[in-house]
C-alpha cells in the first residue's frame, strides 16, 4: 500500500495508474488525510477470491451477542 499526496499523484498520474493496475493499493491524500483509493478492478473469479482471503486473514471477529458479565452478576435493583 503507497500513499501519496494529490499533486504528486497529479504530476505523476501515469505511474501510480501503474502501480495500481499490477495490484498495489494506492491511497491518495488530500490536506493530510486519506481522501481515496485506487485499486485495480478484479480480472478473473480467482483474483477476486484471494483478494478476499486477503480481508478474512485481517479481519478482527468480536462476539457482540454474549454479555460482557455473567448474568449472575447483574444488579437489576438499582
Amino acid at each position: 500500500m503507497s500513499f501519496v499526496a494529490t499533486t504528486e499523484f497529479r504530476e505523476h498520474l501515469l505511474n501510480w495508474l501503474d502501480k495500481a493496475e499490477r495490484g498495489e493499493e494506492v491511497i491518495i491524500v488530500r490536506r493530510g488525510r486519506p481522501s481515496l483509493r485506487l485499486t485495480a478492478l478484479a480480472q478473473d473469479q480467482a483474483q477476486a477470491a484471494a483478494k478476499l482471503q486477503q480481508w478474512r486473514a485481517r479481519a478482527v471477529l468480536h462476539d457482540v451477542i454474549s454479555p460482557a458479565i455473567a448474568e449472575d452478576s447483574w444488579d437489576m435493583s438499582k
